[in-house]
Parts: C-alpha cells; structure tokens; sequence
C-alpha cells in the first residue's frame, strides 16, 4: 500500500521534507524497504542497467531519486536527521550529573544528548525573475540543510557545567567522545556539501579555538569545539604523553578544524617541541600557514 507508493516517489523533495517535518522516524520495516529499494537502484546504476532504470522511470517518473535526494535519504533512514523524538535535555543531565560521578550510562548519555544531526527545512526560493546561483544545483535546490545537535541551548548548559567542581575530573574521561562527536559533525557537513579537506568554514562560525568574543555561539555544534579543546587541556594535565599523541593525529586529520586544534596544541611548549608545531604548519607545502 503505502510503502509501495512511497518506493515511487523517491525523488520527490516534499515527500521527504514531508517526512521529516512530521517526525522523520520511519518504521523498522519501512526504513529497511526504502534502504533495500535505493541499493538496488544505485548498483542498478554501477552495472550500466540504463535501460532498466529508464523503464522504471517512464512508470514512476519520480522513482529515481537524483544523487543529492539519495544522501538526503541516507541521511533520514540512518536517523541522523533532527526529529521530535531527538529534543534530548542536556539540562537534566546536567543536573543528574551535579548528584553524581560520571557513570558509563551518564557518558553514554551525554553522547547521545550531544549527538549531531541535519535539520532539514525548506529551501530559500528566489524570486522567478532572479537566476539562481549555480552553486545551489545540490541539496540547497531540495532543502536547507544545517547541523545541529540533539539538545539545544548547548552553550548556555556548558557555561554551568564548567562552574561544577567535578568537570574537571570528568573531562579526561569524556575526551575521546567529544572528540569522536566533533568527526561526526564535521562528517556530516560532507555528506551535505558544507566540508571537504580544505575546508569546513569553521573559521566563520567559530573564529578562536581559544575563548574569545568573536565566538558567538550562534551554532550549537561548535560547543563540540570547546568540549574538545577543554578535555585536550585536562588530557594535557593529567597524561602530556597522550595529549601529545592526540595532537599528532590532529595534525593529520582531515579536515581543516583539528588541523585548527593541532595549532593550538602547539602553542603549548610544555606539550608539543616547538619543531614539531612549525612542521604542522609548514607542511604540505606551506598551505595551512597561509
């Protein structure tokens, strides 16, 4: 019934908009037949079978969803796009926390209460009589896609937590998660075309590593920053063998926010040989020192 018609119009952008304004969590079943249904087309696709696909297209001319509406899709079956069910409370947590040591529950908790998502929302539409830019021929012509995170008001929760004289004991243990966290955030600005390895625009929405007012904390996902940087400082403290190693896969990472953190682990002598920073940032040819 429904999910067969569904299976038709998996290139119809306000099916899925639809979908994630009223919820978004598809059923086991339903999530595992739209998943079945879009690998089938993809390696259709890879076995050159243009002619089957040209059928199924003349029967259902939206069955064939485009390369920005597979990774939308991808997106909403794999539950990585913000719904009601993800409006988790980083207050309550907070709360719980100030009562008691840091649990594997209450990591695992914070984790998900961190968890980043895509907020998908209708698209800008520009006045008929104004070409659109070119660049908008993606996922921006289907949806305005933004990262956000499970909770909300990240920032201002955070400002307590670090008031709590038990944050600082935790945050060795909570790095690798926050760390982890920050990845997924930045994987997903990828999957939606807003990262690449030279560039993930962190520099706009997030200017200083360092606390500084230029940081506005308009983006709830750049509290991941700040977590991040805040347990590398107490990792530092704590163990400067494994903080030093942890700056060195930053200095390798992919993408240009952790070349960001590697810096600012440099400027800490006492951590990183001051050698060792000037060849992060003279590598590759001198691209990141300019």
């Amino acid at each position: 019934g429904i999910a067969k018609w569904l299976l038709r119009h998996l290139d119809d952008p306000n099916l899925l908009l639809w979908l994630a304004r009223h919820g978004g969590l598809l059923s086991d079943e339903l999530g595992w037949l739209i998943g079945h249904r879009l690998d089938d087309l993809v390696k259709m696709e890879r076995d050159g079978k243009l002619e089957e696909l040209a059928r199924i297209k003349a029967k259902s001319p939206n069955a064939v969803p485009r390369p920005s509406m597979l990774i939308l899709w991808r997106l909403l079956i794999s539950g990585r796009v913000k719904t009601r069910e993800h409006s988790f409370s980083l207050y309550r947590w907070r709360d719980r926390f100030i009562c008691k040591d840091l649990t594997s529950t209450a990591r695992l908790e914070l984790r998900e209460a961190l968890k980043p998502l895509i907020l998908l929302r209708e698209p800008f539409r520009w006045p008929p009589d104004i070409d659109e830019p070119s660049e908008d021929n993606g996922i921006k012509r289907i949806a305005e896609c933004e990262v956000v995170l499970s909770s909300e008001h990240v920032h201002s929760t955070l400002g307590d937590l670090r008031l709590d004289p038990n944050w600082p004991t935790a945050l060795p243990e909570l790095f690798s998660d926050f760390n982890s966290l920050l990845r997924d955030a930045l994987d997903l600005m990828r999957e939606i075309g807003r990262a690449d390895d030279r560039n993930d625009h962190s520099y706009l929405q997030h200017p200083s590593i360092i606390a500084h007012s230029q940081n506005r904390d308009f983006r709830d996902w750049t509290a991941l920053i700040e977590l991040t940087r805040d347990a590398w400082v107490a990792v530092a403290k704590k163990c400067p063998d494994r903080a030093r190693l942890e700056a060195e896969i930053w200095s390798r990472a992919t993408y240009p926010l952790f070349r960001r953190l590697a810096f600012y682990a440099a400027a800490q002598p006492e951590i990183i040989p001051w050698k060792t920073g000037l060849a992060w940032l003279l590598a590759e040819d001198y691209w990141w020192l300019w």
